[in-house]
């Protein structure tokens, strides 16, 4: 995405011939369509997987209320930052995609394929959970982590 918004400010920035505007639609068309498949979605499950399961709710409101105030905020000074700076404006949308990138790496770790007690681990230790690509969950080094797991066990089989 990244990639496709900063060729398409370049070809806004250069936008003097017609074929070069009607690049540049084509290349927003496809950062709309990788946009809507690769991102949009992951932000509203990425939120609700990995929050405990007492605070999903509010995790899920957190999102909410994140997406809807900047797209507000777009709606809003989209225009505004057009009419002043012109093509320009879109270096704050260049910027923001690398900051989600560099979020996204060095912050989320992958969760697939891992049980919940697992997600709650890789956020418990230390550095960049991000990085931690070769995680293994024998959870050694968290005092605690056994009794947890044992005190869960006992609650869930109180419930059932």
């Amino acid at each position: 995405m990244t990639g496709l918004i900063t060729i398409f400010t370049i070809l806004v920035a250069l936008s003097t011939t017609e074929a070069i505007r009607w690049a540049a639609i084509g290349i927003i068309f496809i950062f709309l369509f990788v946009f809507g498949y690769a991102w949009q979605g992951c932000v509203w499950l990425y939120c609700a997987e990995i929050a405990p399961l007492e605070y999903r709710h509010i995790g899920g409101a957190a999102t909410a209320f994140g997406e809807w105030l900047m797209t507000f905020i777009t709606v809003f000074a989209g225009p505004i930052g057009f009419a002043n700076i012109g093509w320009y404006f879109w270096l704050w949308v260049i910027s923001g995609n690398v900051i989600a990138v560099l979020f996204v790496f060095l912050l989320c770790p992958e969760t697939g394929g891992r049980t919940l007690e697992d997600v709650d681990f890789l956020f418990i230790g230390t550095g960049f959970a991000g990085l931690r690509k070769d995680f293994v969950s024998n959870h050694e080094g968290f005092e605690g982590w056994d009794e947890k797991k044992k005190s869960d066990v006992e609650m869930s089989e109180v419930m059932s």
